[in-house]
């Protein structure tokens, strides 16, 4: 670091920061998320094998949603994992390139994929219902209007809508 320089910091001074109580204490959160976030991949990871290797014989609408969903899901926990990471390890360490610091604390640090994720899945879940309803409940006209690009943004909603 060059004399006269400050680094680079995510967080504001600590007098503009607002006294927060944490009702759960770090050393407990932090282990805890890590382990429901670790069982949360690999369980999605195990569920999106299962999908993609059953889906010639299962092709169908719903089962692309289902499988889109997983993915959802599994990207959410990883980023929750690696949120939970930079947590344990206090923070980012900043190397002086103020763009990437910025882009690693924004995205790590902030958790910005972590909240496109959990954004994505409840949008995701929305889609898997209203396919489900107007399959069900308006079935002829599903038959009769429902075409397999309709699948398609279905499935690119969700990621779209929340980013």
């Amino acid at each position: 670091m060059q004399h006269g320089t400050q680094p680079f910091s995510c967080r504001p001074h600590a007098s503009v920061i607002l006294p927060i109580k944490q009702t759960v204490p770090a050393n407990i959160l932090i282990p805890v998320g890590m382990l429901v976030f670790s069982i949360g991949i690999a369980a999605n990871a195990v569920v999106l094998a299962v999908l993609v290797r059953a889906r010639r014989e299962f092709a169908s609408s719903v089962h692309t949603l289902i499988s889109n969903q997983s993915a959802i899901d599994l990207f959410t926990c990883i980023f929750c994992v690696m949120f939970y990471v930079t947590m344990l390890t206090h923070g980012f360490r900043y190397k002086g390139n103020q763009v990437l610091d910025g882009a690693v604390c924004v995205i790590l640090e902030e958790g910005v994929f972590t909240a496109v994720g959990l954004t994505a899945e409840k949008l995701g879940l929305v889609v898997i219902t209203l396919e489900r309803y107007f399959k069900i409940v308006h079935a002829i006209a599903h038959r009769k209007y429902y075409r397999n690009w309709m699948t398609s943004v279905g499935v690119a909603l969700p990621w779209i809508g929340a980013t």
